[in-house]
């Protein structure tokens, strides 16, 4: 019966038994649901088990690798390393232990580890660890000595299995490292330090160690005996703040930096002179000698300082004794001039003694005085009382030094010395040391060393006094060759003294006719003068009437004024000269002191007594003045003057003539400027080239020392360098475009071209090789001859330079003018090459005055 029948009619049974059937197949239905669902569960537990097999599959084969790895690390490691139980055995080793203890894996493994060290009592001397020790109280690091080597053996909790799948319970790694040759250093290290402990303590010489910081780290007994620091109080503090005067820390400072740096400064390496700061306050000298060493990545300088007190004191010793021989030879040698005689013997006198001034007198036999004749070091309200006070042979100084023949100390209230009229002013607040100057029978003079500071300073030594008196000795031999040879040539001279004026006033005639430079002219003529003219000075002054007064042209004897130096009318009495046309003569400047102008006065000051002026006339007109002076009041002689008035015509002439030469010569500078613009003109690109290149020139010229005569020669090679562009077309020098090959070579003919245009002109023969090679280059590169270094002429050299800047600056037709910057850059990029290197640095010293573009 198909399950779409109608049900039939079933009795009471047949229903029961079809409810059961019914209960029984929805059972059945709920089985079948229960067994799916158990059968889809095993097949997940089945797919999740199989990826378990596979992941611990993979998992074994990596921790294969990892421990294949693992003990290829260990191995490749070079320090000895073995692992043990807590029974000695040996677990684990790598292949550097195997080679240490020679044997091979097999009978290495399970053996407990000291048997395999030959000649081992036991295990190695760790410290044991009790229960409940603290771990970093136990020992574990030992230094090992086995077979003559020695090891550093650190041990640690083991973390390596010992047989597949289980742990190790308390097993222990032990890594050995060899430090045989650092325990050798360290001994050889210790052994040095106490070597050089020894003998720094034992050394004479400071000894000072200071670390990058200049913070001293060492410090020897040497050093405390030299500076008074002990060894406590130097280490640790700043070197230079220690025992490092003031003055020197701004450099240290700046050593400091470099040393740190690099190891290096100024001092490193060198021994010099220099002081040091005692703990007192004093400077001691001292010779430092400084090297440097790298200790710890860091640098470190050695200080060795030697105490060189006494020797200062031997050395400004033989100092002084050379001094005083070369003076008292230098005395004796200047024995035939009394007056450089005695200014040499107050100086030496006063600095023997170490006194304040020097006071020479000579005895005047025809007015019967002492003749105040030289002093040094005098206060200037003193020097009145010295020059106009002549005491006489009574005064108690005087009658003193007749009976004496060696050096006498006078105390401030001694009679002779508050009774001497010089000092008088002083009141007795100032010692003195008189020095008798005797001769074969009298007393030639005296010498007196004053000291106007403390009267309580140190005593005149016994050695002094020796001094003085071979000083006196010495002196007094030579006052007296002086007066002889003064005597004797007081005659020779009265003989010879025609004859010697009419062979100078010969030689001023040639001199003058020689030159025609005015300067040149005027320095002959005062040069000359002294030979036939007694002076101590002689000056030629020019009249400038536009400023209103006189410029000092040449000459000698002047201290208070320098070549060049303007004095007004007003200042001098030589504007009489002018005013009169007359010469004028002084016999004395003392008769008028009161009344003397600016000029006078300083000639009285500097000694000058007595003066013979002369004017200089061009023309009828006087254009200068030229004068004698002497130290000596009244002397000069009727014939004197003449011989001066016939030397002042002699040199107007000259000047007259010299006038009439210059003007021929800016004349013919006027025309070389006229042909300079012509050539310039040529090219309306290079209008006023050649007077730039000329006003550079000649500015780098006067840098490098160039004298007169070479300024003018670089002047006139200035206007005239380019000449050689005459012979050159206009088309090539106006090309707006770049030159061809040949039209080049036609430009490179310039120099030569203008060499030759300039040959046949006589004046102008020392120019040419400037105007022939300013396109040379230093380096050899340049034409037309191909010349380098110093076969180039200077001035040739100066021109390239200022040639190269005006032709950069200026615009050309093809390009701009470069800025003031790049043509420097450029310059000294091309010095040592195109440029002499020197003549670069001339230019860039001026160059912010002389490039005006």
């Amino acid at each position: 019966m198909s399950r779409t029948d109608p049900p039939a009619k079933r009795g009471p049974v047949s229903m029961d038994a079809e409810k059961r059937i019914a209960e029984l197949e929805a059972e059945v239905r709920r089985l079948s649901a229960e067994l799916e669902s158990a059968r889809a569960r095993d097949h997940v537990r089945v797919g999740a088990l199989n990826a378990v097999v596979r992941d611990l599959s993979l998992n074994t084969t990596l921790i294969a690798q990892a421990k294949e790895e693992w003990e290829a690390i260990i191995d490749a490691i070079p320090n000895p390393l073995f692992t043990h139980d807590e029974n000695l055995r040996v677990l684990r080793c790598n292949r550097a232990f195997k080679e240490l203890v020679g044997q091979d894996y097999k009978e290495i493994m399970g053996r407990p580890y000291h048997e395999l060290f030959r000649g081992l009592d036991g295990p190695f001397p760790f410290g044991s660890r009790e229960a409940g020790q603290r771990h970093e109280r136990a020992s574990d690091e030992i230094e090992l000595l086995w077979l003559d080597r020695v090891f550093r053996v650190r041990r640690y909790p083991s973390i390596f299995p010992s047989q597949e799948g289980s742990p190790v319970k308390k097993s222990t790694l032990c890594i050995m490292e060899e430090i045989t040759e650092e325990r050798r250093a360290k001994l050889a290290l210790l052994e040095s330090e106490e070597r050089f402990r020894n003998v720094s303590a034992t050394a004479r010489d400071a000894i000072v160690i200071i670390d990058d910081r200049g913070t001293i780290t060492f410090w020897n007994e040497a050093s405390r005996r030299l500076f008074g620091y002990t060894e406590e109080e130097a280490v640790g503090r700043e070197l230079h703040r220690l025992i490092a005067p003031d003055r020197h820390h701004t450099a240290i400072y700046k050593g400091l930096e470099a040393f740190r740096r690099t190891g290096e400064g100024p001092v490193i390496g060198r021994t010099l002179e220099t002081t040091g700061l005692h703990k007192d306050g004093e400077e001691v000298p001292v010779e430092l000698s400084i090297s440097a060493v790298k200790l710890g990545g860091k640098w470190c300088a050695t200080g060795i300082l030697r105490d060189i007190t006494e020797r200062k004191r031997t050395e400004e010793a033989l100092k002084l004794e050379a001094d005083i021989n070369r003076r008292l030879l230098e005395i004796a040698e200047s024995s035939s001039d009394m007056e450089q005689l005695l200014a040499k013997v107050v100086v030496t006198v006063r600095d023997i003694l170490g006194a304040d001034a020097c006071l020479a007198y000579l005895w005047d036999d025809e007015r019967s005085v002492f003749r105040p004749a030289r002093e040094c070091g005098l206060p200037a309200e003193l020097a009145p009382s010295f020059r106009f006070n002549h005491p006489d042979a009574d005064i108690p100084l005087a009658r003193r030094l007749m009976e004496l023949s060696s050096c006498v100390v006078l105390e401030s209230r001694d009679e002779e010395l508050l009774a001497f009229p010089p000092l008088k002013p002083l009141e007795g607040k100032c010692r003195a040391a008189a020095i008798p100057l005797h001769g074969r029978d009298r007393l030639l003079g005296f010498l007196l060393g004053v000291y106007t500071g403390d009267c309580d300073a140190r005593p005149i030594t016994d050695r002094e006094r020796r001094l003085m008196d071979g000083v006196a000795h010495q002196v007094s031999i030579s006052l007296m060759e002086a007066m002889e040879y003064k005597s004797a040539l007081d005659k020779t001279m009265t003989l010879s003294r025609k004859i010697e004026t009419i062979q100078v006033m010969h030689e001023i005639d040639r001199s003058i006719l020689s030159t025609l430079d005015p300067r040149e002219i005027l320095e002959s003529v005062a040069a000359m003068m002294a030979r036939v003219v007694p002076c101590d000075r002689a000056t030629i002054a020019l009249v400038d009437r536009e400023r209103g007064g006189f410029v000092y042209e040449a000459g000698f004897g002047l201290k208070g004024l320098k070549k060049g130096d303007f004095v007004p009318f007003a200042d001098t009495s030589t504007t009489d000269v002018v005013e009169t046309g007359r010469p004028q003569y002084t016999a004395d400047l003392r008769e008028d002191e009161d009344n003397l102008a600016a000029l006078e006065r300083m000639l009285l000051d500097e000694g000058m007594l007595s003066h013979i002026r002369t004017p200089l006339i061009i023309k009828e007109e006087v254009a200068g003045v030229l004068t004698v002076g002497c130290r000596r009041p009244a002397a000069y002689t009727p014939e004197d003057l003449s011989t001066v008035e016939k030397l002042a015509s002699q040199v107007g002439l000259a000047l007259s003539n010299a006038r009439l030469v210059k003007d021929l010569e800016e004349l013919f500078l006027g025309t070389v400027k006229t042909l300079s613009e012509a050539i310039d003109t040529k090219s309306p690109w290079t209008k006023g080239h050649s007077d730039r290149v000329t006003r550079m020139a000649i500015e780098i010229g006067r840098v490098l020392g160039l004298d007169d005569d070479e300024l003018s020669d670089l002047e006139l090679a200035g206007l005239l360098h380019d000449i050689g562009k005459l012979a050159t077309k206009e088309y090539i020098l106006d090309k707006p475009a770049g030159l061809t090959e040949e039209e080049l070579n036609m430009i490179r003919l310039h120099p030569v071209q203008g060499a030759r245009i300039l040959a046949p002109i006589k004046q102008l023969t020392r120019i040419i090789p400037a105007i022939r090679h300013h396109h040379e280059f230093f380096d050899g590169n340049g034409y037309p001859d191909g010349l380098k270094d110093g076969e180039i002429p200077l001035l040739a050299r100066i021109l390239t330079v200022a040639d190269t800047v005006d032709a950069m600056g200026a615009d050309r037709p093809y390009r701009k003018g470069r800025p003031r910057d790049e043509i420097i850059l450029e310059l000294k990029r091309c010095s040592g090459t195109q440029f002499d290197p020197e003549v670069v640095r001339a230019f860039l010293s001026i160059s912010s005055t002389v490039m005006d573009f």
